[in-house]
């Protein structure tokens, strides 16, 4: 399922945010979903902060195979980003 607004906050406070390497480890078998089915590309239409340093350890280690068009979540993310 979805969780969005209200009921996503519900989920964040109990659920821990995954490790820097179980956010990599999930990126890289995702992309391999996506390869798999033919998928090339990909949008993120609100990249946190967690997400985009995800996308630049996988491309830094030259793994990245999907394109991404990324665009950040809100001002203060892409003024941290660029």
């Amino acid at each position: 399922g979805v969780f969005v607004d209200a009921a996503q906050a519900l989920v964040e406070k109990v659920v821990p945010q995954p490790l820097p390497k179980d956010r990599d480890f999930a990126f890289l078998k995702a992309q391999n979903i996506l390869l798999s089915y033919g998928i090339t590309a990909t949008a993120d239409m609100g990249t946190g902060m967690d997400d985009w340093l995800a996308y630049r350890r996988v491309g830094d280690a030259g793994n990245l195979r999907v394109r991404i068009m990324s665009y950040a979540m809100g001002v203060d993310t892409a003024i941290r980003i660029g």
